[in-house]
């Protein structure tokens, strides 16, 4: 792709989450300092209902379960704001009778630059719709997110204070990220206008306005997160630890 200068992307569209995008800011500014972990969830409960979607619980056309649908998704968030993962320690697990496909999947994750983590990701949290929840702690502060509270970024900065906790930011405002596509400040966006800002930075990469890494996913960021999938289901299948050796496409 890249010896052919052909624009590629790939479609991880919660990169285009306005927190999203501005906690990826803030640590790219030093805001929270060194990072040390990083912990995420993807719950949803649809997967107990076999008649839901059925396609997905089919693996010639799903390829995987809970994985590719999910966790796929929390690993592409957890390389855009922390960086590479080295080594995973997994469990996968199919709960429902004759299902093909993964349920669930835990694992702890060691990332290139020694921080560590956790990435659990089920279709089977009952009551649970679409909590994608992560949190990243560093040495000056931590940053807090849920996608069902989408339009809020949890923000913590170590200021030396009694007070403590975390704050509350609507990332609504003029100076944030994607204000200029979205409606007026203080107007909430909402999943769907992930997609457009998703599209919108791709069709402009193409009219040759912009580059589509490092924000936007690119083929071999989708090559790099299949990789991290791959070593959940290697490890959990092994009992050990995965490193992950990227394979010269």
């Amino acid at each position: 792709m890249a010896a052919a200068e052909v624009k590629h992307m790939c479609g991880f569209n919660y990169r285009f989450v306005p927190a999203v995008r501005l906690a990826r800011e803030l640590i790219e500014a030093g805001e929270i300092g060194e990072i040390r972990h990083f912990r995420a969830r993807y719950m949803q409960d649809w997967g107990a209902d076999d008649a839901h979607q059925a396609w997905r619980f089919d693996p010639e056309q799903a390829g995987s379960g809970a994985i590719g649908d999910l966790a796929s998704h929390v690993v592409d968030t957890a390389r855009f704001l922390v960086g590479e993962i080295g080594s995973v320690s997994a469990l996968v697990r199919t709960f429902m009778p004759e299902r093909k496909v993964d349920d669930a999947v835990e694992a702890a994750v060691e990332f290139h630059s020694g921080a560590i983590g956790t990435i659990e990701a089920t279709r089977l949290a009952l009551g649970r719709r679409n909590a994608f929840q992560w949190e990243i702690n560093g040495s000056e502060g931590s940053l807090a997110f849920d996608m069902e509270r989408l339009n809020e970024l949890r923000v913590f900065h170590e200021d030396g204070e009694r007070a403590r906790g975390f704050k509350t930011v609507l990332v609504t405002e003029a100076d944030h990220p994607f204000a200029g596509l979205a409606w007026p400040p203080g107007h909430i966006v909402g999943w769907g206008d992930t997609f457009v800002y998703e599209f919108h930075h791709f069709l402009s990469a193409i009219a040759g306005k912009n580059s589509v890494a490092p924000y936007g996913a690119t083929l071999e960021d989708g090559y790099r997160a299949a990789e991290v999938c791959d070593a959940f289901v290697t490890s959990s299948h092994s009992g050990h630890r995965e490193e992950i050796a990227y394979r010269v496409r």
